[in-house]
């Protein structure tokens, strides 16, 4: 359910209520970040802390604009373990690209037929 990912009612506030803006917000983030989980699973196996770094801080920018606290806060940390160069970061960014996925397929069935016109 994309409540356990989006506060829902923060992103609407946000936007005040313009549905199809909301609509083609979460659209382009789930049409824009399709490849994340492999592109984090490359950095993983390539075991690359300043692009793991970068992505995570680029993430970071998305999930703030679309509401996604969860993903936000798990990121961020990412972010933190990949600056401060701790090598046991690469396992989280492994279970990150699965959350993500997982965020994404819920993404598609929250929008399912919608459109954002």
């Amino acid at each position: 359910m994309i409540d356990e990912y989006i506060d829902m009612p923060a992103l609407q506030g946000q936007y005040k209520q313009r549905q199809a803006f909301v609509i083609k917000l979460l659209v382009l983030m789930l049409e824009s970040h399709a490849d994340v989980p492999a592109k984090l699973r490359q950095i993983v196996e390539a075991q690359d802390l300043s692009a793991l770094a970068a992505e995570a801080h680029r993430l970071k920018g998305a999930m703030v604009m679309v509401h996604a606290m969860p993903l936000l806060l798990q990121i961020g940390e990412i972010e933190s373990s990949a600056k401060s160069g701790d090598p046991d970061v690469f396992m989280a960014a492994e279970q990150y690209a699965v959350i993500l996925e997982q965020f994404l397929e819920c993404l598609q069935a929250y929008l399912g037929g919608q459109s954002p016109d």
